[in-house]
């Protein structure tokens, strides 16, 4: 009887024990996410420039384009999301980046008004390190560098002369244009993961260009930031 006795209480404390280990694991699985993860996703940025004399080729002076004015644009990318330690992940996408401004002036005298729209078109691969926790609703917090390439230049004018006529044109030609810039940029989001492993993804994210958009020798200095929401689908595998 004290054998059994003995036995029965072996045997009771080790099934206690591995349910608290089972208890603890699932507690630890439930604090993160381990998987790697896909996405696409689609970004409104608010954008603004700093326009600078270039002091190094002619020193030209603003003059108009000092009104120039913020621009929102639109922005997308694929990416890959992968663990680098326990909350620390890698992520790496390819984006279709724009950055931009606009003009509008109206005569004081007349219906005259001329107005444009200006956009710079870079395909980029953001590189970026952050830290992420959480399992089915994650939160992820980070930054890193933005290397772009150049892809294309397009300035929509319009305008109405005094006699109400109005115009249209499309520039795609611009001198001068750097063919690489690169940027920094600080992402902060959730992610809802849904248990079919698909999720939705919202972020906001800032990004500011280092290099100077046109070339040395263009008149002047030209950087771009942004700022905007991101939103789109994720899944993991």
């Amino acid at each position: 009887m004290k054998y059994t006795t003995l036995l029965f209480l072996f045997l009771a404390n080790f099934s206690f024990s591995q349910l608290v280990n089972v208890s603890a694991e699932k507690r630890k699985s439930d604090e993160k996410d381990s998987s790697s993860s896909v996405y696409a996703e689609a970004g409104y940025f608010m954008v603004n420039r700093t326009l600078e004399s270039n002091p190094d080729f002619l020193n030209k002076p603003l003059g108009e384009r000092e009104n120039e004015k913020s621009i929102n644009l639109w922005s997308y990318s694929i990416g890959l999301v992968a663990p680098l330690s326990k909350h620390l992940v890698f992520d790496g996408s390819l984006s279709f980046i724009q950055n931009g401004e606009q003009y509008a002036w109206q005569s004081s005298s007349t219906d005259s008004t001329f107005n444009y729209k200006t956009k710079y078109r870079y395909i980029g691969m953001p590189l970026q390190v952050k830290f992420q926790t959480g399992k089915n609703f994650v939160f992820f917090a980070g930054g890193g560098i933005i290397p772009q390439m150049y892809f294309a230049y397009v300035q929509t004018q319009n305008w109405t002369d005094s006699l109400g006529s109005k115009a249209e044109v499309k520039i795609k030609n611009y001198n001068n244009l750097s063919s690489f810039i690169l940027s920094a940029v600080g992402t902060a989001g959730i992610v809802f993961n849904f248990q079919n492993n698909f999720g939705l993804r919202l972020s906001v994210q800032y990004r500011k260009q280092l290099t100077d958009t046109y070339s040395d020798y263009n008149g002047y200095l030209h950087k771009s930031s942004a700022f905007g929401f991101n939103f789109g689908l994720t899944r993991k595998f």
